[in-house]
């Protein structure tokens, strides 16, 4: 089959000695199908290969295939979007207009607070994960369809010439086995689970009648057809999600601004004067973490304060700070390190070897790594204090070299 000069284009990419076989190339743009967006024009044209295939072989073999049939679209987001079942009236036909999902999650945490809209925003980005699994389970049947939909398209005479030229290349022992190896190579099913039955099954596990069956080549035309429009109710699920973030923040800002003191003393460590200082912000992976970087300092697996730390973000930042697989650190404390700035205007190295790393106890925070040892530290005498996220509580540290610069905030107070 004759590659048009977009599928020319596309697949040169990947090999700069295209020939007329396109298939090899196909799995290299089918994996973006998910998480790219800039590459919806690439899968248009991968897809566009594919049933043009389909309808080749279909033509060639007298199958009725329907090439502009596609699945009905209700039904498709009602099996295949897993829904969790706290979410309460929820409608996976919501996803085909984003003003109904973004309404639906401003109605349901509209009196609630924002660790529970939080949960909340997570069912329905998990929700919106099931997007990737139908997706995944269709580009492996078209993987595993491609190079035999090209076998049928392949004339027989050319095929064998291939073999022929291949095997006399070897020597005249290796001509039989070369045969083979050419003729039988086929996919290989084993280990993949085909959900019969469900609109998910493209490829029939009848093994007498093969890959290409009437049913199989129909099912992945509905697919390839479908796809626009799955891609943008996915696309839906993801702008809301977006917006349902935004509006978790904002629930998890007024939360904490509304404690008048806790955000004096914040604005009071954020108010420093960044002439004579930069400060660093260091997420930690739970509270007793900061309590001992208060008392023994920072203990790092690198020498430069950068990688383990951020310098000079903002107080939104500080309270929404937090990152890692699980998101755990920085979510319940940072700790606020001062680089005094010397008088040629850059900042002091106030990282020091540390000779003895029993001496503290280390609490990597994941950007250096979760399984080394602190050969690098920073004294408290550096340490400004720590946020308790949990209890809403800025903790200034006394062995902090300014401390006295709280003392509106710290005069009679135990600070533990």
């Amino acid at each position: 089959m004759e590659l048009t000069q977009k599928e020319k284009d596309l697949f040169s990419m990947h090999d700069a000695n295209l020939t007329d076989t396109a298939a090899v190339h196909i799995e290299n743009e089918l994996l973006d199908i998910y998480w790219k967006q800039d590459s919806y024009d690439k899968i248009d044209i991968v897809l566009g290969y594919v049933k043009r295939m389909i309808l080749e072989v279909a033509k060639k073999k007298g199958y009725n295939v329907d090439a502009n049939q596609s699945f009905d679209i209700d039904s498709l987001l009602e099996e295949k979007i897993n829904v969790d079942e706290r979410l309460v009236k929820f409608k996976p036909t919501y996803y085909k207009h984003p003003e109904a999902l973004d309404m639906y999650f401003k109605e349901i945490t509209k009196n609630i607070g924002w660790k529970k809209a939080d949960c909340i925003r997570t069912m329905l980005v998990n929700a919106t994960d099931s997007f990737r699994s139908f997706f995944v389970d269709y580009v492996k049947s078209i993987l595993e369809i491609a190079n035999n939909l090209e076998w049928e398209l392949t004339p027989d005479e050319e095929f064998a010439d291939d073999v022929f030229n291949t095997a006399t290349a070897s020597s005249s022992n290796d001509v039989e086995e070369q045969k083979q190896e050419e003729v039988y190579e086929f996919p290989d099913l084993d280990g993949i689970d085909w959900n019969d039955g469900s609109i998910g099954n493209v490829v029939s596990t009848d093994s007498e009648k093969g890959l290409i069956t009437e049913e199989n080549l129909n099912r992945l035309v509905k697919f390839i057809n479908t796809v626009p429009l799955l891609l943008e109710y996915r696309d839906n699920g993801f702008k809301v999600g977006d917006e349902a973030g935004k509006i978790v923040n904002n629930k998890k800002l007024n939360e904490f601004y509304s404690d008048e003191d806790f955000s004096k003393r914040l604005d009071a460590i954020m108010s420093h004067d960044k002439r004579k200082s930069e400060f660093y912000y260091h997420g930690t992976q739970c509270l007793e973490d900061a309590v001992s970087i208060i008392e023994q300092g920072l203990g790092m697996t690198r020498k430069n304060l950068s990688t383990t730390a951020y310098s000079e973000i903002t107080k939104d930042e500080v309270i929404l700070y937090h990152r890692g697989v699980d998101g755990s650190i920085g979510e319940h404390a940072i700790v606020i390190i001062d680089v005094p700035i010397d008088i040629d205007g850059r900042p002091m190295n106030i990282v020091r070897e540390l000779k003895d790393s029993s001496s503290i106890r280390f609490s990597p925070s994941g950007l250096q790594g979760l399984d080394n040892k602190a050969e690098y530290i920073v004294d408290s005498e550096y340490i400004v204090g720590y946020v308790d996220k949990d209890n809403k509580k800025i903790i200034f540290n006394p062995k902090y070299k300014d401390y006295n610069r709280f003392s509106e905030y710290t005069s009679g107070e135990v600070t533990k």
